[in-house]
């Protein structure tokens, strides 16, 4: 697998929120397993020191508990230790996220720079001795930044959890588990995450979904895998993938199985200087469009698209991209929004009049 997605997509970002260390639950297990070697240390030193009477210090408890959480990590085959940034492969694994906010990363950079980094990094032990980044990328990047404006050696070694006995499978599960429930990572970026990982594991886009989104619904992992599809399909032909909605994703792979992929495809090689606005109008258009019911499936055919670009003579500068179709013309462009009602008849009225 390439450093980077089939589809364009890169490395993603993840924020400093607590990350799950322990390994997925199989089923039937209790909810007292889902403790993770850091709330198992806790419980452990609570009941050492219940069982010695109660009688250790602050200074001493704290001492028992980082005892006790340190050889839980080490069960759990995890090693905190600080490693250095320029040690850390940040393309060890494709990532489900693929853009950073900077706002965010600055918010970040205040806090690590004010009270220190509340949680680590996890990685990877590569076969090279160095470290792949599993976890914690968003992180690194802002030790990294700090670094590099500050010159500080404290910024530049990372903690880092460091997972020796990871296997590529849940490293991706591990990733995939912590971001599903973010809002901000596109139906897109999964997809492209699956195909990437099928194409490493060699094994078919389909399984990889059920693989990697095991702790999804069923409907999530459905919606993922009418996006793989789609990917699979026509993904070399998408300028703008991460704007296609699920509902408009679902359409086109509704379209997909019925042999409509090399019409999707001549659509948008028809318009190669398309804005992300139009390449879903484009989309939009296609999906709705109904095949003529009495030809053979080879001949089916998308009506045609056409793009007019549209410069109005009054020099105001403003351009206007029209995309039209056999049952719909779609306009976009700045201002348009605020064209009276009354004008749009006029403007619809002479349109079907001629």
């Amino acid at each position: 697998m390439t450093k980077k997605g089939r589809f364009g997509f890169g490395s993603g970002a993840f924020d400093n929120e607590p990350e799950r260390v322990e390994e997925s639950l199989a089923v039937g297990e209790t909810h007292k397993a889902r403790l993770g070697p850091m709330a198992t240390a806790v419980r452990d030193a609570g009941r050492a020191n219940a069982e010695i009477g109660g009688h250790l210090g602050v200074d001493e408890l704290a001492t028992l508990e980082l005892a006790v959480e340190m050889k839980a990590l080490r069960d759990a085959q995890l090693d905190l230790r600080m490693v250095g940034l320029e040690q850390i492969d940040e393309s060890h694994l494709q990532r489900d996220r693929t853009e950073i906010d900077p706002d965010a990363l600055e918010e970040l950079k205040t806090s690590i720079r004010d009270q220190g980094l509340a949680l680590p990094i996890r990685v990877d032990l590569l076969d090279d001795g160095r470290y792949g980044l599993n976890q914690g990328r968003r992180r690194l990047l802002a030790f990294r930044a700090l670094f590099a404006e500050t010159g500080d050696p404290r910024y530049a070694m990372i903690p880092a959890l460091v997972d020796k006995a990871s296997e590529r499978e849940s490293a991706y599960r591990r990733m995939v588990d912590e971001n599903l429930i973010r809002e901000d990572v596109s139906l897109a970026e999964l997809a492209g995450l699956a195909i990437g990982y099928a194409e490493e594991a060699s094994i078919a886009p389909d399984e990889a979904v059920e693989r990697l989104f095991a702790s999804a619904n069923r409907n999530r992992r459905w919606t993922i895998g009418e996006f793989v599809k789609l990917f699979v399909a026509i993904g070399d032909a998408l300028c703008h993938p991460k704007a296609i909605s699920r509902d408009l994703g679902r359409k086109l792979a509704r379209k997909i199985d019925g042999g409509e992929a090399q019409s999707i495809r001549s659509a948008l090689e028809a318009a190669p200087d398309r804005s992300e606005e139009d390449e879903i109008a484009i989309l939009e258009a296609v999906s709705s469009s109904q095949k003529a019911q009495n030809e053979p499936r080879a001949r089916r055919a998308i009506a045609p698209v056409r793009k007019i670009r549209v410069v109005p003579k009054s020099g105001s500068g403003r351009r206007y991209d029209v995309i039209v179709t056999d049952k719909k013309i779609v306009i976009s462009g700045k201002g348009v929004g605020g064209i009276g009602d009354d004008r749009l008849r006029e403007l619809i009225e002479r349109l079907v009049s001629e």
